[in-house]
């Protein structure tokens, strides 16, 4: 369909057909499937249980379930990010304290003291912010395998990261991997344990996990249905506002 200026300025207009763009599953997997090179040097990197480095100078492992659900126990903001998500000292300390200290360290009656006294060893008190963008970009790093499952199948309640969570996200990466649901919880990244989830779910219902697809083939699709769902609803809607 040839697009006049009149259609392409009520497209523009449409507050509705903004919600139809915005809803269209067929898009969302498209941009899902979109490859992004630095992200899946990350992924690969935890894969294989690397140690990363944040605001330059501070070795870290990467997020593991166990990790995860502590902070979840803390009420930890970073459990829950949005827009308006702010991070204090304190919330930055003992997540990098929890990335740097084995499990058997850990106390909860004693853990914001220990926290805030490594934070001072490097020098985290002074660089509040560039934590919190790096711990929370550490974060989407570690959800990022979940995005090859349909949006349409997530809860919309905020999610529980108790020890029933750990245990079943754990014992389905442990039979993926081959190793034990323990391991998983204390030594496995996240991303990892999302990624063999993946695997199980694409065993179990393989047309409800989208494929990654390279960045010429996303952009060239994305425009084929946009402009499909462009005609349809010019098809539908148009005529009614002449």
């Amino acid at each position: 369909m040839d697009f006049t200026p009149e259609h392409l300025l009520f497209l523009a207009n449409s507050a509705e057909f903004e919600k139809v763009v915005a809803s269209d599953p067929v898009l969302d997997e498209i941009e899902a499937s979109r490859i992004d090179y630095a992200l899946e040097r990350l992924l690969l990197f935890e894969a294989v249980r690397g140690t990363l480095v944040i605001c330059g100078d501070v070795p870290v492992r990467p997020i593991t379930p166990f990790i995860w659900s502590f902070l979840w126990t803390l009420k930890s903001p970073f459990v829950n990010i949005d827009e308006n998500t702010e991070f204090t000292a304190l919330d930055c300390a003992v997540f990098v304290y929890l990335l740097t200290h084995a499990p058997e360290e850990l106390d909860y009656a004693t853990i914001e003291k220990e926290s805030l006294a490594y934070a001072d060893t490097v020098h985290l008190l002074e660089r509040v912010e560039d934590f919190g963008k790096e711990l929370a970009a550490m974060v989407n790093t570690a959800f990022a395998p979940l995005d090859l499952l349909p949006k349409t199948n997530r809860t919309k309640e905020p999610p529980v990261y108790d020890a029933d969570w750990m245990l079943s996200v754990c014992s389905v990466a442990g039979q993926e991997a081959n190793i034990s649901a323990l391991r998983v919880a204390t030594e496995l990244p996240l991303s990892a344990v999302f990624g063999y989830c993946v695997i199980r779910a694409r065993k179990s219902k393989p047309d409800c996990v989208y494929t990654k697809h390279m960045p010429d083939w996303c952009s060239r699709n994305y425009v084929e249905r946009l402009n499909q769902l462009k005609a349809e609803f010019i098809e539908a809607h148009f005529k009614e506002t002449e």
